[in-house]
């Protein structure tokens, strides 16, 4: 393994670490949608929620029963890890129950946290890993790929959601892997089989970001039209058998959902959403989606209460970072694609009713751009005259700094906190009301964050020592 693959490896390891420090609240209305239909799977042999209802508002009614509203695939997504974390509990005598009367269980309380980190968690550290490498591949050195992947994986809302049992880390980390797949596949040098396999990997990657977040399917549909317009100078026998081997995965990825649709709610092509009691605003439009509204789209952006930049202020240098890849020429399909994904969940999140996202701690619905907004920062920290790093540095480090606390504490900072950094965030931080995984007991306050340090310290000496021994 090459000094550069072991420094990616050695950050992706230190992330997916970092993330089973902040499990986010795992009663929360949206985790309780999701995770009940995993358990009502594993414990019942059901896809309906009825036993849960009591505990989310996100539900769907149809036919006599309840059901959650999200799409199925972070559910789907959990089962394994689930189902692992469960058959360790009743062999220790424990009786796996996740309900005890009305109230949700310790049991229920593991079963989440170890769900979340082998989705949400293990998938944004291989986003981030992924990243490295596709910033090494397009022209960053080997600091400018490091750079790129922590201002992910640190410095943005994406380090908090690798941390909740909400869909948006999942699928966009899909989007991601598919759209890296994608590139590989119209701008490596793969042999036939290599070349089939990868096919096989966009197609599954794209099609269940679209099973795990609806949301993700026109990104996917962008994804896919940039690899056809760069594959159209391949002879015949080639486009035919990239586009089986894609397609045949598509099919097969997406067939989970549509036989669930098909039980729960009696048809391929019906969704939970339309079948929700009470959220008027998902009546508006299709499914509340409507046009982008200008206000939100600068609510979007700017203001404290959900704007982008109070939460990741590295993003701020994005736009210099495409004016540089644009520039070098060689990747200008590749920066259309990159920018044109972000503008389409701005869109659209522009268009929701619920916009905000009720309880959140940022945009939560702008999280699978965040990948695709970090990437080209390999690419400006490269470039970029060593005059001007430490404004760079500056931004990450303070990105970093609020994207910890907003992980420490809360991802799903209540709505009626109009500026939640200053007046929810950093003063419960301040304070020592800092979330805690299971493993740790005996610390409290701030000691709970000693464990992690250490993790960081023994990481960035390691890291640093292949950055040395490399010629960086």
């Amino acid at each position: 393994m090459s000094l550069q693959s072991k420094i990616g490896l050695g950050i992706a390891i230190v992330l997916f670490v970092t993330y089973a420090f902040f499990p986010q609240d795992f009663r929360n209305e949206n985790v309780v949608s999701r995770m009940a239909l995993t358990l009502s799977i594993l414990e019942d042999g059901t896809i309906n929620i009825n036993k849960f209802q009591d505990h989310t508002k996100d539900i769907a009614f149809y036919d006599g029963n309840y059901y959650s509203d999200k799409a199925p695939g972070m559910a789907f997504s959990a089962l394994p890890s689930a189902a692992l974390t469960r058959a360790i509990r009743m062999s220790g005598g424990n009786d796996g129950a996740t309900l005890r009367g009305e109230k949700l269980t310790r049991n229920y309380q593991i079963i989440v946290y170890w769900s979340t980190l082998f989705t949400s968690g293990l998938m944004t550290a291989i986003t981030a890993l992924a990243l490295y490498f596709l910033a090494l591949r397009i022209g960053a050195n080997t600091a400018g790929a490091i750079f790129a992947s922590l201002a992910y994986g640190l410095a943005t809302p994406a380090w908090g959601w690798a941390g909740a049992f909400f869909g948006h880390a999942m699928a966009g980390a899909c989007l991601f892997l598919g759209f890296g797949a994608v590139f590989h596949l119209v701008h490596g040098s793969l042999n036939p089989r290599k070349e089939t396999l990868t096919a096989v990997l966009a197609g599954a990657l794209l099609t269940w970001g679209g099973v795990v977040e609806f949301t993700t399917l026109p990104a996917a549909a962008i994804i896919v039209g940039y690899g056809i317009i760069a594959a159209r100078r391949w002879e015949r026998r080639r486009i035919v058998r990239v586009a089986l081997s894609a397609g045949a995965a598509a099919i097969l990825f997406a067939i989970p959902l549509l036989v669930y649709n098909t039980l729960a709610f009696g048809s391929p092509f019906r969704v939970g959403y339309g079948n929700v009691p009470g959220f008027e605003g998902l009546r508006e439009g299709f499914f509340g989606l409507t046009y982008p509204q200008g206000d939100v789209l600068y609510r979007l952006i700017f203001p404290q209460y959900r704007g982008i930049l109070w939460y990741a202020p590295i993003l701020i240098s994005v736009p210099f970072a495409f004016y540089i890849l644009w520039r070098e020429g060689k990747f200008r399909g590749l920066a259309f694609v990159l920018s044109l994904v972000p503008l389409y969940f701005l869109l659209m999140n522009a268009s929701y009713f619920y916009w905000d996202g009720g309880g959140s701690t940022g945009p939560r619905h702008l999280t699978p751009t965040l990948a695709f907004l970090c990437l080209p920062l390999g690419i400006l920290w490269s470039r970029t005259h060593k005059t001007f790093k430490p404004v760079l540095l500056g931004l990450l480090v303070l990105s970093f700094q609020i994207a910890f606390v907003s992980a420490a504490v809360d991802m799903a900072s209540p709505s009626n906190f109009r500026e939640p950094l200053f007046d929810y965030l950093i003063p419960a931080f301040l304070e020592g009301n800092i979330l805690r995984p299971p493993f740790i007991r005996g610390l409290h306050g701030h000691m709970i964050l000693s464990p992690l340090f250490l993790i960081w310290a023994l990481g960035y000496l390691y890291v640093r020592r292949l950055f040395v021994r490399s010629d960086g």
